[in-house]
């Protein structure tokens, strides 16, 4: 009988193998992160990364719609447990002074492509200027959720005031191209009219700034979604229709409720 018991425990972890389930923990450091990668991108990927200039690492990641969709995950779920929570690489990270989980996808994609290209691979010399910046960045943490500007940018109060700010970034030409493309359009950033990424990071939703403040205020938390219900009211406000901001926020709430419950949160 208890023969019977583990080899069927052994089919079971097999067959979950075979399907891709993961048993481990995330990766805890960059060692462990970079192997992640190196199991599990194909060859195109990596072939791909090696060509890209280390400055511009994070702007293809953000901005490939193909093999890097997975790796938002990946990362997602390695430098942050949930959206208030970090996972164990965000937690390696902000021991080393880093609190912004991009800078920190950042670091591990170069520290890797290093690898890719048989150069030396100096982590610490890699993450070395992330950590003077985010030592600029904390002077500013001690105003930065009440201050009207960041790094001489204006930063908005609400939601009313992104509108009112995006109104006059945008021309009046450009509006009307805004208003002819769906809601979904508009909002993921498919075209040329895409603030999204802007936002994100010219708003300091993902360092945090009195307007990041206000969406936690309301239940909102993800920086991502954040810059989804701006520019989801935009659209709505050039299409004179009511922007249902309860309705939106009660619609990324229950996201990730779902998705704390299907990771067995």
């Amino acid at each position: 009988m208890k023969n019977i018991i583990i080899i069927s425990i052994l089919l079971i972890l097999s067959i979950a193998k075979l399907n891709g389930q993961v048993f481990s923990k995330t990766p805890k450091n960059v060692n462990q992160a970079i192997e992640e990668l190196d199991k599990k991108l194909s060859i195109e990927t990596k072939v791909r990364l090696m060509q890209i200039a280390s400055d511009s690492l994070i702007i293809w990641y953000k901005d490939s719609k193909t093999e890097f969709d997975v790796m938002e995950e990946w990362f997602f779920k390695w430098t942050r447990r949930s959206i208030t929570k970090d996972a164990r690489l965000g937690k390696y990270y902000k021991r080393k002074g880093l609190k912004i989980p991009y800078d920190m996808i950042e670091v591990v994609l170069r520290t890797y492509q290093a690898k890719l290209k048989g150069t030396l691979v100096n982590h610490d010399q890699i993450l070395k200027p992330f950590q003077i910046r985010q030592q600029k960045h904390n002077e500013e943490d001690i105003i930065r959720f009440f201050t009207d500007s960041l790094r001489g940018i204006y930063i908005p109060e609400n939601l009313d005031d992104c509108i009112k700010t995006l109104d006059k970034i945008y021309t009046d030409s450009v509006k009307i191209e805004i208003a002819k493309l769906s809601e979904s359009e508009y909002s993921s950033g498919n075209h040329l009219f895409g603030i999204g990424i802007w936002m994100r990071n010219n708003w300091q939703l993902w360092g945090g700034s009195r307007l990041s403040k206000y969406f936690n205020q309301i239940g909102i938390y993800h920086p991502d979604d954040m810059s989804g219900i701006i520019m989801d009211s935009y659209h709505r406000y050039l299409n004179n229709e009511e922007i249902r901001l309860d309705e939106q926020v009660k619609t990324y709430q229950e996201y990730w409720k779902k998705m704390k419950k299907d990771n067995g949160g």
